[in-house]
């Protein structure tokens, strides 16, 4: 028997723009109430960092560039086969996976900055 997940699936808008597509996966034992937050107001990662019922103490992050398929590219409003950045997010407590994110961010619309504990 696995262990209960959450999966959260949002796109982020810059005003009219779609921008970025989050599709992830949440240790429902980690973040019991979830969902009782309104998503489109909070950020997930900032949740889990201040409510998680576990220490969070490592993050893994990769980032790559794709060629979106037609499932992404019509979310975002662009051709398939379009370029963008494709960014996959590991947390862990200890070597426990507390949540898993997949981030579709569209190339011409990316600006990356990265400064955060877990």
């Amino acid at each position: 028997m696995g262990d209960d997940f959450a999966f959260v699936h949002r796109l982020r808008w810059d005003g009219e723009i779609p921008i970025v597509i989050e599709k992830r996966y949440i240790d429902a034992q980690a973040l019991p109430d979830l969902l009782s937050y309104d998503l489109t107001r909070v950020s997930v990662h900032d949740l889990l960092a201040q409510r998680a019922e576990v220490p969070l103490t490592r993050v893994e992050q990769y980032l790559e560039a794709v060629n979106l398929r037609p499932e992404e590219a019509g979310l975002l409003q662009v051709r398939p086969g379009t370029a963008a950045l494709l960014m996959r997010r590991t947390t862990f407590s200890g070597d426990r996976r507390v949540s898993y994110v997949m981030y579709w961010v569209r190339s011409d619309r990316f600006k990356f900055e990265s400064t955060f504990e877990p």
